[in-house]
């Protein structure tokens, strides 16, 4: 009787172990709740961009700093949903497993 290779749960298709995944998820969603919990305390139009000179040369308005602390998580979500889709897609082998044949 041969014995069955069980599945890698520990990571994911990218090779990255899955409490990475987690840790990441739960830095992304840290930084979300501080910027939201330190947006009341910022002045109305708060300094977007610096010049090479080190002068802001562009503001925005306090909401802004929210949108920007959601990018992180914004990506990491758009990342895994990306590699569900590839999931899906069938195998197209590489040269990386023609080599494992040999």
């Amino acid at each position: 009787m041969q014995k069955q290779e069980k599945p890698e749960t520990t990571k994911a298709s990218t090779g990255i172990p899955a409490r990475v995944w987690v840790v990441l998820m739960l830095l992304c969603v840290l930084n979300v709740v501080a910027h939201l919990a330190a947006m009341p305390g910022l002045p109305e139009r708060i300094p977007m961009h610096w010049g090479a000179d080190g002068g802001v040369n562009g503001w925005g308005p306090r909401w802004m700093a929210s949108v920007l602390g959601a990018l992180p998580l914004t990506f990491l979500a758009l990342f895994l949903w990306c590699r569900a889709l590839i999931r899906k897609v069938p195998h197209m082998p590489s040269s990386a497993d023609s080599t494992k044949d040999s």
